[in-house]
């Protein structure tokens, strides 16, 4: 049964962890697309920008493999904030890049800070969020994902149309830092 008070006091609670993690989840799709027309004003070559799509997940698969045992052996927080001023670091940079292949090494070594990132955001919030507020955190967290899938591109489009790739680019590197807000917040300091 719905119970809407319950979700506000969920939102309430968490609210830092819910938009940062959304808002970074947001960034990521206004990237995607900002990504891809970079790479298109660079190169007008629709290879180049299928191979952003294949480095990615090859460096999430190649990092999986021993990202685990490295991340169970880690303060999980930590890593989040290191790994989260890497990615905007490395994003914030991208649109400097006149080479291809300087752009797909970002992206590579991007996406292996997001393999770190994401079990490590996975165990965070098990520890932090309570058990009995888990489902409703998970189902707030999903519908700001979904909904991020939904408008991210939309966004893109507009601040594209507003600014350039370039901008846009740079937003993504901002939401990895303000997601960062939430960790650095004493609110969720102690472990």
């Amino acid at each position: 049964m719905f119970n809407g008070g319950s979700i506000v006091k969920i939102i309430r609670k968490y609210w830092l962890l819910l938009v940062g993690l959304g808002f970074s989840n947001l960034g990521n799709w206004i990237y995607l697309v900002a990504l891809n027309l970079f790479v298109w004003h660079l190169t007008e070559s629709p290879a180049a920008m299928a191979g952003i799509f294949v480095v990615g997940p090859t460096a999430r698969v190649l990092t999986n493999l021993v990202a685990g045992s490295f991340i169970d052996r880690m303060n999980k927080r930590r890593l989040m904030i290191i790994t989260d001023i890497l990615r905007g670091l490395i994003v914030f940079c991208m649109p400097f890049m006149d080479f291809i292949w300087l752009i797909y090494t970002f992206v590579f070594l991007t996406n292996i800070a997001s393999s770190f990132f994401g079990p490590s955001s996975t165990f965070y919030i098990t520890k932090f969020v309570y058990f009995e507020d888990r489902q409703r955190f998970n189902a707030l967290l999903g519908t700001f994902n979904s909904g991020a899938f939904l408008v991210g591109p939309a966004i893109a489009g507009f601040f594209i149309m507003l600014f350039n790739t370039t901008v846009t680019i740079w937003f993504n590197s901002f939401t990895f830092l303000m997601c960062n807000g939430h960790l650095l917040s004493p609110q969720y300091r102690g472990w």
